[in-house]
């Protein structure tokens, strides 16, 4: 039972972890919490960070999160579809940007 335990807790220790700390740490008030869904230790699922923002913010505000924090912290490093902007609260929030690219 302690190597599944050790396992599910490694999940969290990779670069989604660092990426997550790397977008908190930039305190944009724009955020409302930035979540971290484990890896599935047996396969399938890779770690996801899921990003939300106060339903106030635009697309924009979305668009300049994407570029100026998210993608500096290394959201270009993970995988397709693991990594996301959405607007709301955990659980209930829409994907705020479906296909972000940034100016220039």
């Amino acid at each position: 039972m302690l190597a599944l335990v050790s396992l599910l807790a490694a999940g969290c220790a990779g670069p989604a972890q660092g990426i997550a700390d790397r977008i908190r740490a930039a305190n944009s008030p724009i955020v409302r919490e930035v979540h971290i869904s484990p890896a599935n230790p047996f396969g399938g699922k890779p770690d996801e960070v899921k990003v939300y923002i106060y339903a106030e913010a635009t697309e924009a505000d979305a668009l300049a999160l994407w570029c100026d924090v998210m993608l500096p912290a290394g959201a270009a490093d993970m995988p397709p579809g693991t990594i996301d902007v959405w607007r709301g609260q955990p659980g209930t929030g829409q994907r705020a940007l479906s296909d972000p690219t940034c100016p220039g």
